[in-house]
């Protein structure tokens, strides 16, 4: 969450670019099995998933700025 919003010492990536960093981080500094927990949950809802989304079942609504339980 911390990639897509603004800082003090930096400006918000865009989503795509934080994708992007979040798959080259991951299995180096980013425990892959939940970075591909995350992109599974943001497939349905972007455009940025490498597999086509088409059939699946839809992954839960994220809401820009509200925080999980």
């Amino acid at each position: 969450m911390c990639l897509v919003t603004d800082q003090p010492y930096r400006k918000a990536y865009p989503l795509a670019e934080a994708v992007r960093i979040l798959r080259k981080e991951s299995g180096t500094h980013l425990y892959r099995p939940a970075v591909q927990a995350l992109l599974r949950l943001l497939a349905p809802n972007t455009a940025l998933s490498r597999k086509a989304s088409s059939g699946s079942r839809p992954g839960p609504r994220l809401k820009r700025g509200r925080h999980l339980p």
